[in-house]
């Protein structure tokens, strides 16, 4: 990902090759740190600053380009460093929670967690950073620290059609529109807060359904493991979503009756894994009947927080 800060790009450095994960041993110490003793040891911040520039600027800021994202990654776990910082006393940088598990250095050994890495967390407050959704429309800039939370919340996370013959990726928004267009006569149209009956297949694995007024998409997933089929409902949309979205599945055959209530789990790509158990209704197969079907109740209601 690209960066953009206040600074100007350095001549000094090499981008490195990815790095394989870590291992942790049996052996290695879990201690806390112990405090965040004030040092005047050279942090390893100085290797950062000669690939990335250290240079300053008097008329505002200006864009570096960061080659190597890893640099600002923390070499343990690989996610991104965030406040505070770490360091051991030969400057091999740590995340607070590689060093709360470790307690050690995982290079040299020495124990690490009384000296904060304070240039290296300077770096990551004027580091900003990009969303990756801007090809999607985000336009969002944070400090790389925050990249993650943004991420988390970003309302530009691409989604995908649910057919996989279809290749078409954006918003959910341009997908709802798109799916209305080319896909309209392949999904079961609903309303919110209403009963939709439907007849389903023993072996239909999916079956896309549409709410009519505002467009939104859900997968009615049903697949088959050894105790019956596994029924579910997902919500493709954004991980963070701004409504409730709690569906109710009511399964009726010969006189007997499952139901089952869930909140409608978020995806952007459909897939054919089995739900778990909890997030299901389990309908034994015999309940399919003779021919294979069932009759299906289905109700998705939408309350805003």
């Amino acid at each position: 990902m690209e960066k953009i800060s206040s600074g100007k790009l350095g001549d000094g450095g090499q981008s490195s090759s990815k790095r394989p994960k870590r291992s942790t041993s049996a052996n290695e110490q879990t201690n806390e740190p112990q405090g965040h003793e004030e040092r005047d040891d050279i942090c390893c911040a100085r290797s950062v600053a000669q690939q990335v520039g250290a240079g300053r600027s008097t008329n505002g800021p200006v864009s570096w380009i960061v080659s190597d994202p890893e640099l600002l990654d923390c070499p343990i776990c690989f996610e991104p460093l965030t406040s505070p910082v770490f360091q051991c006393e030969d400057g091999h940088i740590v995340c607070s929670l590689c060093c709360t598990r470790l307690g050690r250095c995982s290079t040299c050994l020495l124990p690490v967690g009384n000296i904060r890495c304070r240039a290296i967390e300077i770096v990551l407050e004027s580091v900003k950073a990009r969303c990756p959704n801007t090809k999607y429309g985000c336009n969002e800039t944070m400090s790389y620290s925050l990249q993650k939370v943004h991420e988390q919340t970003c309302q530009h996370v691409p989604c995908s059609c649910p057919f996989s013959h279809c290749n078409f990726i954006s918003t959910s928004t341009k997908l709802y529109q798109h799916f209305s267009e080319k896909h309209q006569n392949s999904a079961v149209h609903f309303m919110y807060n209403r009963v939709l009956n439907i007849v389903l297949n023993v072996d239909n694995k999916f079956i896309v359904l549409q709410e009519e007024k505002y467009g939104d998409l859900f997968i009615l997933k049903n697949m088959i493991e050894r105790r019956g089929n596994v029924i579910s409902v997902t919500y493709i949309a954004p991980p963070a979503r701004k409504e409730s979205l709690v569906y109710d599945l009511m399964a009726r055959s010969g006189g007997i009756t499952r139901r089952f209530q869930s909140l409608a789990k978020t995806i952007q790509k459909r897939d054919d894994n089995i739900p778990a158990l909890e997030e299901s209704l389990l309908v034994p197969a015999d309940m399919f009947g003779y021919y294979g079907q069932l009759k299906l109740q289905i109700r998705i209601s939408k309350s805003r927080n």
